[in-house]
């Protein structure tokens, strides 16, 4: 159906921008007048297809949070990991193996996540809920990256970073290059490379002090940069 409408488009000799999120080569792409992708990543690697006004733009927050995650002492870590089903048990058996005494709490849309909710459960994804359910009982936000799935995460945006990040809680993620461009390692964020780095920032962050540096640090920045508002004018220009 894109390619009947994108015929359709040349057709009438209107124009079309095709925004993609995931890394695949396909016949729309060169039958679009412009390719909007999530991460500099996949900008590159369409680039080296030939295609050359591909642009790169990241998600929006899908909105800006009027509070945020005041960070006390308490005993014991809560580490939240959010994502696809698919990705559950690497995230949860890698977190397990850092030894570290963390509480985990998972959101996905797995019946196995300790809150199921999104796509293809009775439960629709609720941002809101979930930024709820972030300030209440997270304390760190985790992200581990397989290294088997890296070529299909470098495609996608920060969007998994940033939200937390806006509700001034920190991350702790592998890097890929969308993360990088938005985490400064040890400042607003972490992106610790071996098992060691993650046990190490764990343990950091098992300070509420420095739990309330890092997630203030970039709350401001990234409520900004990744507005409705802004992003919108990245695709308008």
């Amino acid at each position: 159906k894109v390619l009947e409408f994108m015929g359709l488009c040349r057709t009438m000799r209107i124009g079309a921008i095709y925004a993609c999120q995931d890394y695949y080569e396909h016949p729309v792409f060169r039958m679009a007048n412009g390719i909007i992708v999530s991460s500099p990543y996949m900008k590159e690697q369409l680039n080296n297809l030939g295609l050359e006004n591909v642009h790169y733009v990241d998600d929006a927050l899908e909105f800006i949070p009027d509070v945020r995650k005041k960070h006390a002492r308490k005993q014991g870590l809560c580490v939240c990991w959010y994502g696809n089903r698919e990705k559950l048990d690497y995230s949860r058996q890698f977190l397990k193996d850092l030894r570290h005494p963390m509480t985990l709490l998972t959101i996905s849309n797995s019946p196995d996540a300790d809150i199921c909710m999104g796509y293809g459960q009775k439960t629709p994804w609720d941002t809101r809920l979930v930024a709820d359910t972030l300030i209440d009982r997270a304390d760190i936000v985790a992200i581990p990256i397989a290294d088997d799935n890296k070529s299909a995460a470098y495609a996608k945006s920060a969007n998994r970073i940033t939200f937390p990040m806006s509700l001034g809680i920190p991350v702790v993620a592998t890097p890929i290059p969308t993360y990088e461009l938005v985490i400064r390692d040890g400042v607003n964020g972490f992106l610790p490379r071996t098992s060691a780095g993650w046990l190490a920032a764990l343990s950091a962050l098992e300070d509420e002090k420095k739990r309330e540096e890092v997630g203030l640090h970039s709350l401001d920045e990234v409520r900004r940069k990744f507005s409705i508002a802004s992003i919108a004018g990245q695709y308008v220009q």
